[in-house]
């Protein structure tokens, strides 16, 4: 196995409006439903991207206020 050459390794992440996300869901769950369940989705991509030894950096994609806020 060669070594990892210098420098950083991002991992992009594009994350949609939560308002329209998981829309396929809409029989079993309701929207406050669906919308927790994104953000729960959402959250767990991120730290297990931030807890990979390969990647130095993860950067978060979005439109939406509230995505960006959190």
């Amino acid at each position: 196995m060669q070594p990892r050459p210098q420098g950083t390794t991002w991992a992009a992440v594009a994350l949609k409006s939560p308002a329209t996300a998981k829309s396929r869901l809409h029989r079993l769950l309701t929207d406050s439903e669906r919308r927790d369940l994104y953000f729960a989705m959402a959250r767990q991509v991120i730290d297990t991207l931030q807890a990979m030894p390969g990647i130095d950096r993860v950067l978060v994609v979005a439109a939406d206020e509230e995505v960006i806020r959190f």
